[in-house]
């Protein structure tokens, strides 16, 4: 029987924080629908009117900077992640499958980097970047943060966890054919 109270207690516990984190941002989504007006005289209502004025005036505000913003912040993260992923797997693969000569120095001085915060380097990246006349540029947003060591770590790892016979498997198909 205390097992039953306990799950529901529980169960009604969780339904409410559910709710208190759902509630604003429900609350949110349908004001963006009033006027400033009747938003004024009811805030925790339903719209008595619907309108998109505010979407509308959001978009085309200050020539509709913000729809270019999104579109920037758009671009150079999915030119960042493709670009990380792309190098960070390559260089992973070679930590993992192949041996060469000071791999595990390399490899431990590069884990190492991690320690050394961002602001540090900041002022080098950005004096690097004015003397080719890249500032204001995409490139400065990409190109320091596609070497990532982190990620560089975590597809070694999953690397690792993967049998070498596979590679060879590979192999013996591309000599069938």
């Amino acid at each position: 029987m205390s097992r039953a109270i306990k799950k529901v207690t529980l169960s009604v516990l969780l339904t409410f924080f559910a709710a208190a984190a759902v509630v604003p941002i429900l609350l949110m989504l349908v004001n963006s629908f009033k006027t400033g007006s009747e938003l004024a005289k009811n805030a925790w209502g339903i719209p008595s009117f619907w309108t998109f004025s505010n979407y509308s005036s959001l978009v085309s505000f200050n020539s509709g900077i913000l729809v270019r913003t999104f579109l920037n912040s758009v671009f150079v993260s999915v030119v960042y992640t493709l670009l990380t992923l792309i190098v960070s797997s390559l260089a992973a693969f070679a930590f993992s499958k192949y041996s060469f000569k000071g791999k595990n120095v390399i490899f431990i001085f590069l884990l190492a980097t991690m320690m050394i915060p961002v602001e540090i380097t900041i002022p080098a990246i950005y004096l690097m970047f004015s003397k080719v006349h890249m500032l204001n540029t995409y490139s400065v947003q990409i190109f320091p943060g596609i070497a990532n060591v982190f990620c560089l770590f975590m597809l070694k790892q999953y690397m690792d966890s993967l049998p070498n016979s596979l590679l060879e498997a590979e192999d013996w198909t591309e000599r069938e054919t």
